[in-house]
């Protein structure tokens, strides 16, 4: 969120995590995180968490053992989560999704290339080479959408084709042209009324 607060005028409040004791459980319904593990024999496993993906960023590369079992092909898709990690082990590599970096967590990653992606989930899913992790659903991304235009635009219109424009037409959501011009004049709609 810390990317949209930035975009929609408004300061994110700054974030930080102590390092989690224990090991992330699994979810027992929506995942908060989805984690996917590139291993050296080009499989990649997704593994839901009950963790924010900050807090399951902070464990550092222990990780991987720690890891709840490995969703099942019945399992996926999955809904979307609140934001995901992504490690590659052979070159190791972690990118975090659903949230800026937060201070002091890199050091657990000495020797790794880190990467954040703030909010975009379309990094984790491209790195994921094709395994179907989650479909993004057009009604959760209205109700985002709307709830962070109300009260921060008077015409939220240029802000929508300028962010959420470009969020839309990614591959990822499989949108037609004028289905997004139909999402983002509905929700500009709702955003100027509500």
């Amino acid at each position: 969120m810390p990317e949209l607060a930035r975009r929609v005028g408004t300061a994110a409040p700054p974030v930080s995590w102590a390092s989690p004791s224990g090991p992330p459980p699994a979810a027992d319904g929506p995942p908060l995180c989805l984690v996917t593990v590139g291993h050296s024999d080009d499989r990649v496993t997704a593994h839901a968490v009950d963790w924010e993906p900050l807090e399951v960023f902070s464990y550092g590369p222990d990780l991987v053992p720690a890891l709840p079992a490995a969703l099942t092909a019945d399992d996926l898709p999955a809904p979307i989560p609140r934001g995901g990690v992504h490690l590659e082990l052979p070159a190791r590599t972690v990118g975090v999704w659903g949230g800026d970096a937060p201070d002091g967590t890199t050091a657990q990653w000495s020797g790794w290339s880190v990467r954040f992606w703030t909010d975009d989930c379309t990094e984790q899913l491209r790195r994921a080479s094709g395994t179907p992790l989650f479909v993004p659903q057009v009604d959760w991304a209205y109700e985002a959408m709307r709830q962070s235009l109300t009260a921060r635009h008077d015409d939220p219109a240029p802000f929508l084709h300028e962010w959420y424009g470009a969020y839309f037409r990614a591959p990822v959501w499989d949108l037609s042209p004028s289905q997004v011009e139909a999402a983002l004049t509905a929700v500009a709609t709702a955003a100027r009324s509500g």
